[in-house]
């Protein structure tokens, strides 16, 4: 949200630095984002007004300006602009100033008359986009003070009574100890009650729970004032005409949304809320056509539907110049169904910004009447007296009971319950009860986001001043309960594989059905997300190895070849319920892709199967495992493998994801803990893979089964030096190199 300073302090009436404000919003927990300083904190872009204006000498198209800039003398400006004329009033940017495009503005000669500043267009102060002429500012601008000072605040979705003026100046008056100052709306009412003009009905009482509306006839629709333009281009909008342009300042002003129907335009003067009709049809302001849906809230009259609520007005109905009486609208709209219709049709307005974070729903008539005033005042007109107000639902929030101690708990501090009363009353919040150990709070209907005694707190803190908060260690109470087996078992593995040269990756636990499919899962057995955030994201992951490959394709794609990663983490199985334990596995996989690091005692290469065979070995034994390797179905490799069979109850193989030459089944004890190999051919292609990649998923949850099930041993320390012999073993070519090592293992008692 975009902030004038110089509207903010209509309602503060203070002279703080800008420096002191901006500090004070980020310790109010409002954001800055971006500041825009137009003369506030340098002293250099301030009100100017044009006494004389000549023609140049020398130039036809430039003039002579003698400028009044709040200065002992006039400043001569050479302008040329085409509609600067004697008397205006302009920001004027001073000798020294630095526009937001960075231009610094110096003492020159120009077509050799001297110019000692620039009168500036609204596109030179980024404060819009016109660059036709220099800005005009309304008579009330006092000559020599400073332009403004913009700043963006982001505001969090749980702050809603920020989208305003009025809301940012309430915080920031509380922080600062400064009164502020509402507008109190005043205009007669000339007309017959407006009963005799218009009927309202709710028929969507869940999605509308109060509908509020006034007439006003007779009105000029005209361009607005400057004081009107220039504050509603302040803040990022686009003037329009007096009447829109009254219901967009009150909407920055006190951040409640309003709309303005043409009333000649409403068939029978009639208002109903209701839902949409199925395959019903609305044209909206911006000349788009929707086909609605019944989950639509829309505003309607006696035929049709005119506008679609909370979110955008209708073509058929919007003021235009030929408008000459104004039907009003203020209402409170359900969040949740105006959130649901904006996201349908893409419609991201002030408005639906607004309404579905939550708006005032007791005060939403303060808003109607502050923007008939303002009509009244700007496009003349006759109100009809009384208005109409429709609620369907009264709902008063319950008191908070607010527990002393507590808060002195919670925040680290001794305050006593009046400091607390004074911070809470300062916000606006009404203390219904007080005493010395407990406060009973009553919650200000602008603030939806208060429902508990720790939002009191917060905002105690944040008046306190977080800064005042003392820093002590926090106190932790030992749980006392040991870590798993499964927990200390990837601790080591962690170490081990940091060790070995891999880094580790943290994936996604959701994954699309076909990173399923490509890994050999059938999506159809997998539980699904009930709720995704996207499609790439509808599965619980069956393996880690989806993940792992779109981290290897990633690095691939940024020119880093040489990749060694690892994960660690929970699979679900085929077939699985989301959320049952029973489906989830612990899994760790490991990727290798690129060369082997160089080395003097050999050249680089490609990573093959034996280096990824080599990481597993090494990490099988440092568990405490003598690991066997067998190759998996369709291998014809006499690689290094058992001659025991793979366990049929182990974890299910990957079909078509390894290579079927280069890969084995990790055996432990004869028991399958998983696959190690390099990856297949048709795998790399699905996935835009380059080169060889060889990878291992290992089933954590076994290995802690079976390195929990062995008890740890005493080796003495040997009495006499070790000696080594080379061996040359002739055997059958069959035989494989495991049956060798058990039987040395065997033979040496190891």
């Amino acid at each position: 949200m975009r902030l004038s300073v110089r509207w903010l302090n209509q309602f503060l009436h203070t002279d703080l630095p800008v420096e002191t404000l901006v500090e004070n919003l980020t310790m109010a927990g409002l954001e800055v984002e971006e500041e825009l300083d137009l003369g506030m904190k340098s002293g250099r872009i301030v009100v100017a007004k044009v006494l004389e204006v000549v023609p140049h000498p020398n130039a036809d198209k430039l003039h002579l300006c003698r400028v009044d800039a709040g200065g002992s003398e006039p400043l001569g400006i050479v302008c040329g602009a085409p509609n600067v004329t004697a008397g205006m009033v302009a920001p004027c940017a001073l000798e020294g100033a630095r526009l937001p495009d960075g231009t610094l503005i110096k003492r020159s000669k120009i077509r050799g008359q001297a110019s000692q500043g620039m009168l500036c267009s609204a596109h030179e102060l980024d404060f819009g986009a016109d660059h036709s002429g220099i800005l005009a500012l309304p008579d009330t601008y006092k000559v020599g003070e400073p332009f403004d000072y913009l700043i963006e605040i982001k505001v969090t979705p749980n702050r809603p009574d920020c989208l305003s003026i009025l809301g940012v100046a309430r915080d920031l008056g509380a922080m600062i100890g400064k009164k502020v100052f509402p507008p109190t709306p005043r205009f007669k009412e000339m007309l017959d009650h407006i009963d005799a003009y218009v009927r309202l009905s709710i028929a969507a009482r869940n999605e509308c729970s109060r509908y509020t509306c006034r007439l006003i006839r007779g009105v000029k629709i005209a361009a607005s004032p400057l004081w009107l333009q220039r504050a509603l281009e302040a803040c990022g909008m686009r003037p329009i005409n007096n009447v829109v342009d009254v219901t967009n300042y009150v909407l920055l002003e006190l951040g409640h949304p309003l709309h303005a129907f043409d009333f000649d335009t409403l068939t029978e003067g009639a208002i109903k809320v209701r839902m949409a009709q199925a395959g019903e049809e609305l044209t909206i302001i911006d000349g788009a056509v929707l086909s609605l849906t019944e989950q639509d809230l829309v505003i309607a009259d006696s035929r049709r539907a005119v506008a679609l609520a909370g979110v955008m007005g209708g073509q058929a109905t919007e003021v235009s110049a030929e408008t000459t009486n104004i039907l009003l609208e203020s209402a409170y709209f359900d969040p949740s169904t105006i959130r649901k219709t904006a996201r349908r049709y893409g419609l991201q307005t002030d408005a639906s910004y607004r309404f579905e974070r939550g708006t005032d729903r007791l005060r939403l008539t303060v808003s109607l009447n502050r923007a008939v005033q303002l009509i009244q005042e700007l496009a003349g007109g006759e109100v009809a007296k009384g208005m109409l107000d429709v609620q369907t639902a009264v709902v008063e929030a319950a008191p908070i009971v607010l527990d002393i101690a507590r808060v002195n708990r919670l925040l680290g501090v001794t305050l006593t319950s009046t400091e607390i009363a004074d911070y809470l009353v300062n916000l606006g919040f009404e203390i219904r009860r007080s005493e010395k150990q407990a406060l009973v709070v009553a919650v200000p209907s602008h603030r939806v986001d208060v429902t508990r005694d720790v939002d009191l707190i917060e905002e105690v803190a944040r008046l306190l001043n977080y800064n005042k908060i003392p820093s002590t260690m926090p106190r932790i109470i030992p749980t006392g309960q040991p870590r798993s087996v499964l927990d200390k078992l990837a601790g080591l593995t962690r170490r081990i594989l940091a060790d070995t040269g891999f880094y580790e990756a943290v994936g996604y636990s959701f994954i699309s059905e076909v990173q399923a499919a490509v890994v050999g899962f059938d999506p159809a057995r997998q539980p699904h997300v009930a709720n995704p955030l996207t499609t790439a994201q509808v599965l619980m992951r069956p393996s880690l190895l989806p993940g792992l490959l779109e981290a290897v394709g990633r690095n691939q794609k940024q020119d880093e070849p040489d990749i060694r990663l690892f994960e660690t983490g929970k699979v679900w199985l085929p077939g699985a319920v989301a959320g049952d334990p029973a489906g989830e596995r612990g899994e760790l996989a490991l990727a290798m892709a690129g060369s082997t690091p160089p080395h003097w005692s050999a050249p680089e290469r490609p990573v093959d199967y034996y280096d990824i065979k080599g990481v597993v070995e090494a990490l099988v034994t440092r568990w405490g495992g003598q690991p066997a390797f067998v190759p998996l179905a369709g291998s014809t490799e006499p690689s290094p493998g058992s001659t025991e069979p793979p366990d049929a109850a182990g974890p299910p193989a990957y079909p078509e994801v390894f290579h079927p030459g280069r890969s084995a089944h990790v055996l432990w004890e004869g028991e399958t803990i998983g696959e190690v190999g390099e990856l297949h051919p048709d795998l790399l292609a699905a996935c835009d893979l380059k080169g060889r990649i060889c990878a291992a998923r290992l089933d954590l949850e076994r290995v802690a089964e079976l390195t929990s099930a062995q008890a740890p041993r005493f080796r003495p320390i040997p009495r006499l030096p070790g000696s080594r012999r080379d061996l040359a073993l002739v055997v059958d070519r069959q035989t494989p190199a495991a049956a060798l090592v058990d039987e040395i293992r065997k033979t040496g008692g190891r």
